[in-house]
């Protein structure tokens, strides 16, 4: 398994979104992108994070990654997201000084 920062993903043809952080299989790597499906995607939000984040659910969900976390550093938190069928659904949300059991 590999923890990589700031890769892309080739999720299909034109759909090849820069990712923050991915956890993949060493066998999903290509030689310029992740090739097949990563085990997390880690999104850490900027200040521009609107209709882009609506867009990059949407397409992590079809392309099929079981799992999504979206950091936010100004609250602090993270919200985990799990696949179920073709959406996400959210597992829980740790803010703070939190931690989940």
């Amino acid at each position: 398994m590999e923890v990589i920062s700031a890769p892309t993903w080739r999720i299909g043809p034109g759909e090849v979104p820069e990712l923050d952080v991915v956890v993949v299989e060493r066998s999903a790597l290509g030689e310029f992108a992740v090739e097949r499906t990563p085990l997390l995607v880690v999104e850490v939000l900027s200040c521009h994070h609107g209709m882009e984040l609506v867009r990059k659910r949407e397409l992590y969900a079809t392309g099929g990654c079981p799992n999504y976390w979206i950091v936010d550093p100004d609250v602090p938190s993270v919200l985990v997201l799990g696949l179920l069928e073709n959406r996400y659904a959210e597992a829980v949300t740790i803010t703070g000084a939190e931690t989940s059991s």
